[in-house]
């Protein structure tokens, strides 16, 4: 060791007798708003590999090679600059840079396929642009969670004792289905997930994106459309579009750990997240994002009172304590209801390389695993045909253990062809969805039954090959033309379960009773429900975009996409307009028709399952649309669902720092797909004779059964107050949304026989589950290296309607008020309080902490005793605003290097 100094120092003494010829000089600098430095800037110089951020000076500088340079200086919520700087040998380059705060106003191509980037006040159909920083600040865990406070027509909540639901949340907009919504990435399809929910959650019947694959802090902005756009992105774009736009910076590594948990103690949350962009010799740039988290259960289940022995063991306060304590959950509780407990592992990439001038290859995708536990209803040892006494003496608490993996690749090239350009891409992406049951059994195996077992599962994913050339034309009336053409080929499989998981071994009870067949909280997949069906379609679309005077913008746009051996051509048209009359005042509004073809997960799902109706166990049985028994209930073959949209609006910027708009809208769906009620064999002698002959109690299936209109209106205002070395951002947003259902069909037996196609339940699960009115109110301010945020998030009300309860003569009696009373219910408005503090420690550490739910609201308790099911429910597991949690306390450590 006494040489390396001897070493080192005869390296330095060779290398300083070198000539040195090249030649260098520096670029420095400060970024400033028209109040003071802006901290946190981008700053890059283009075509090299060279990037940094200011510091909390505003300050930058650069040691560079004497030339000439492109410098680009970006932060969200501010005009880009383009600054060209020549460095001189061995001078010193000071550039002084302003940049202009935008509100509400920045680039976004969204809107139109011609990615002419336009201002976002000024576009001719309703966009918010949602910055990654505001996602981060949010404190919430997952991305789906975090546009639930930030976006008022977005509503996503975790959901509770639904099976594969608790783990994939249904996400929407305007209060339509989860599959109504199309989710881009970086301007590319993004897949939907291999979950279909069939419980009776919101999104029943749906298949959507799960948007929890994708790291905030992967984010560099989120560009909402709030209006239809099958004309342009094809199906599924009924309600909106959401374009997640992911991180391109180089120079800077970004590390952040979270810690956070619920005043309630449970529902504990541990994340460390980090990304890292750095420049590829000058032609490129690749962004890596890791995640993982860590997500513990909630549980706000009640105490339980119901039978638990069917003894005299019932009225014995210690053989009920007894059997409490082994359940491993405090007090009198038997169930955890709340929250799923998971485990999320993701890398994301993205990136792009310039071979030549003109051409550009980018890619981008990911791969995200989540491992997750949910408890069912616990399987009380009175009930003989589900508990096997000698394996399970005092009962078990099932448990659903699925295993989700979602991977996704996009590769592409866009540059100059002589005037046109274009873009062409490769999409593959797949998500399985694996069912593992634990501390559980089949009961009609007795003693013979395995614990754990395999249940099967599922797989969803597409291949996308897509072509766009746009083009702008200098004309008398200027006008870009972008068209297109893709090709989407889709599969769909089941996997069938061990055999355990679903076998018949016809063990019966002590009484003779045969025992339940299949593995208790989710019967395994059967070798008839195994399947693996494709699908394809083309499509082509045309797209036209004027300036015809100065103030006046038309873009118009059509589409024509066919799905072989299923639907015929089908042609969605849109036509939309602005008109500045200054920046006090723009007019827009637009007309376009849509559609949305029928998910394979809708076209082939089938399954028999046990759910829980008012506390009673049912075999529900789901049959395929191209079933014999489908046909047999008068279901007739799936067809594509169709869309009129409507919208109408204003913006308006009478200050600089002030910016409002209004839009309504009106969206006619025709034929929606929906998952109908349960049809039983009470409901008619001939439903009798089938089921009993299939070993079920019901069945459902999925159905063109409802029309519905969905009509609203979105105010959005924005201020921005900066004085010496702060700053105040205020915003409010507000959305109403209604849907009605105007149209029911039925055909076949179901005219006959006296059951409800879509029963009152499921009707008020488009019309009342979800808050028509959400109102966000945001102010955060900045001091130095001090920010304070503080949120109040508006829910309104939801109500919940019992299948069966239209009928007075239909109400049980009230425990708590010893009358028949209808178990509907009114959940009361209420309002949610999220604050945070952050502090810089350092020009590259912060530290945040704070409070969701900080006043620890929860939504109201049911007030039936039949809902409340001997405890189980105190909330609702039906209908929900904001979820159960209550309060959630946080702190976050961030590194910026």
């Amino acid at each position: 060791m006494k040489t390396f100094p001897k070493i080192l120092l005869s390296l330095l003494l060779c290398y300083a007798s070198v000539p040195t010829w090249a030649q260098f000089g520096y670029l420095t600098g400060t970024v400033s708003d028209k109040f003071g430095p802006l901290a946190e800037a981008s700053v890059t110089l283009e075509g090299t590999p060279y990037g940094i951020h200011t510091d909390v000076q505003g300050y930058y500088a650069f040691q560079l090679d004497t030339g000439t340079y492109l410098m680009e200086i970006k932060k969200p919520g501010y005009k880009s600059v383009l600054h060209q700087v020549i460095v001189r040998d061995y001078e010193s380059t000071e550039i002084l840079v302003t940049l202009e705060s935008t509100v509400l106003e920045q680039d976004v191509a969204s809107g139109s396929l011609s990615k002419v980037l336009v201002r976002q006040m000024e576009s001719s159909v309703p966009i918010d642009v949602i910055t990654g920083q505001q996602i981060m600040d949010t404190n919430q865990p997952n991305l789906s969670a975090a546009l639930h406070y930030l976006i008022p027509t977005f509503y996503s909540v975790d959901q509770t004792i639904a099976d594969g639901t608790d783990f994939v949340t249904p996400a929407s907009m305007r209060g339509l289905s989860p599959d109504q919504v199309l989710i881009l990435v970086n301007g590319k399809r993004r897949h939907k997930s291999a979950l279909v929910h069939v419980n009776g959650t919101f999104g029943r019947g749906a298949a959507g994106t799960d948007l929890n694959t994708i790291p905030m802090i992967s984010i560099e902005r989120i560009e909402v459309l709030r209006y239809g756009a099958a004309a342009q992105y094809g199906s599924d774009a009924i309600s909106g579009v959401l374009n997640i736009v992911l991180k391109e910076e180089t120079g800077e590594a970004h590390f952040q750990i979270d810690l956070a948990g619920t005043q309630g103690g449970d529902g504990q949350v541990e994340k460390i997240a980090g990304n890292y962009g750095f420049s590829m010799g000058g032609k490129g740039f690749l962004s890596f994002t890791c995640e993982f988290l860590n997500k513990q259960s909630i549980n706000r289940s009640g105490n339980y009172t119901g039978i638990i022995y069917g003894d005299s063991r019932d009225q014995d306060p210690v053989a009920r304590a007894t059997f409490f304590d082994q359940t491993g959950l405090e007090m009198d509780k038997i169930m955890k209801v709340g929250g799923a407990s998971t485990q999320n592992a993701n890398l994301t990439y993205n990136g792009s390389f310039k071979p030549k001038e003109d051409m550009e290859l980018y890619f981008f995708g990911g791969i995200n695993y989540r491992k997750g536990s949910s408890t069912g209803y616990y399987r009380l040892p009175y009930d003989s045909a589900k508990v096997v006494h000698y394996i399970y003496e005092e009962g078990f608490s099932p448990e659903i253990s699925p295993d989700i993996l979602d991977k996704t690749f996009v590769l592409g090239e866009r540059g100059k062809i002589k005037d046109w350009y274009l873009d062409f891409n490769v999409n593959l992406s797949e998500n399985t969805f694996d069912y593992t049951i634990n501390n559980s059994l089949n009961a009609s195996l007795g003693i013979a039954s395995p614990l754990t077992v395999y249940a099967g599962g599922f797989s969803y994913g597409h291949k996308i090959a897509s072509i766009n050339l746009t083009r702008r034309f200098e004309a008398t009336i200027p006008v870009n033309v972008s068209f297109g053409a893709e090709y989407k080929l889709e599969n769909f499989s089941i996997r069938k379960g061990d055999e355990e998981s679903y076998y018949n071994g016809g063990d019966t009870t002590n009484y003779g009773q045969p025992r339940e067949v299949g593995f208790q909280v989710f019967s395994g997949f059967t070798p008839e429900n195994e399947i693996h069906k494709l699908r394809s379609n083309i499509a082509g679309y045309l797209e036209l975009k004027g300036d015809l005077t100065p103030k006046l913008e038309i873009i118009t746009a059509a589409r024509l996409e066919s799905y072989f051996n299923h639907y015929g051509p089908n042609i969605s048209v849109k036509a939309t307009g602005r008109y500045k009359f200054s920046d006090l005042l723009i007019l827009r509004g637009g007309f376009s028709t849509g559609f949305k073809a029928p998910s394979l997960h809708q076209l082939y799902y089938s399954r028999i399952s046990t759910q829980f109706v008012d506390g009673l166990a049912t075999r529900v049985a789901n049959y395929n649309n191209e079933s014999t028994l489908a046909r047999l209930f008068g279901i007739d073959e799936l067809i594509p669902e169709t869309s009129k949209n409507y919208s109408i609006g204003v913006t308006s910027r009478p200050f600089r720092n002030f910016s409002t708009s209004l839009d309504f809208y009106r969206i006619d769906i025709e034929d929606r797909i929906v998952l109908t009620g349960q049809f039983s064999g009470d409901d008619d002698p001939i439903f009798d004779q089938v089921f009993d002959v299939l070993g079920v109690q019901s069945a459902q299936f999925f159905a063109n059964a409802v029309s519905t209109v969905s009509w609203g209106f979105d105010y959005f205002l924005a201020y921005q107050l900066i004085r010496d070395h702060s700053k105040l951002d205020l915003s409010i947003g507000f959305n109403y949304s209604a849907t009605d259902v105007t149209n029911i069909k039925a055909s076949g037996i179901l005219n006959q026989a006296p059951v409800e196609l879509f029963n009152r339940e499921e009707v008020a699960r488009l019309e009342s589950n979800v808050p028509r009115s959400k109102l966000i109110f945001d102010a955060k301010y900045s001091l130095k290296r001090l920010s304070v945020n503080l949120r109040n998030t508006y829910f309104g009300i939801v109500e919940y309607k019992h299948p069966d309860d239209g009928d007075p003569a239909n109400w049980p009696i009230n425990q708590y008020t010893g009358q028949a009373q209808s178990r509907d219910q009114l959940f009361a408005s209420k309002i949610i309080t999220d604050l945070d503090v952050t502090f810089q420690i350092t020009p590259h550490v912060f530290v945040s902490t704070g409070a969701n739910n900080l006043f620890n609201v929860y939504p109201d308790k049911q007030n039936h005793s039949a809902n409340v099911e001997e405890g189980r429910f105190v909330y609702s597991r039906r209908v929900q605003q904001f979820g159960v949690a209550g309060a959630y306390y946080f702190g976050q450590l961030i590194f910026k290097i």
